[in-house]
């Protein structure tokens, strides 16, 4: 009898020691279920960061190169505005210029009018 109680108890181990070991299994596959999902999950955050990453990169080029079309535009128009000034300048230079021809042509017809008319002849022109 001392031996079947030493086997009940051997198999009461034994059983208590399957139900374990199956636990231990069954937590073993959450575990990996649950760091299979937490791996997923962590995926898919570095796909969205890179997302962002990538367009965060795409603004910041867009906006350089809009700043730069607007520098690059800017020195066109500079450049304009002086040719402008300079073709203003020598405008008015040369309306001055014809002016003073102008005036001198007249002052040199009144004198060429008035010796003319004190000396009393014809002065043909050429």
């Amino acid at each position: 009898m001392h031996i079947r109680l030493k086997l009940r108890k051997a198999r009461e181990i034994r059983g208590r020691v399957e139900r374990e070991k199956e636990a231990l299994i069954n937590r073993l596959k959450l575990l990996k279920m649950a760091s299979l999902q937490v791996d997923k999950k962590v995926r898919a955050a570095n796909r969205r960061a890179k997302e962002i990453m990538k367009a965060k990169a795409h603004q910041i080029f867009a906006r350089n190169e809009q700043e730069e079309l607007k520098r690059k535009r800017s020195e066109e128009q500079s450049k304009l505005m002086r040719k402008n000034l300079e073709r203003e300048s020598s405008v008015k230079k040369s309306i001055e210029l014809k002016k003073k021809d102008i005036l001198s042509k007249k002052k040199c017809d009144i004198l060429l009018m008035k010796l003319q008319n004190s000396v009393h002849f014809i002065i043909y022109p050429k």
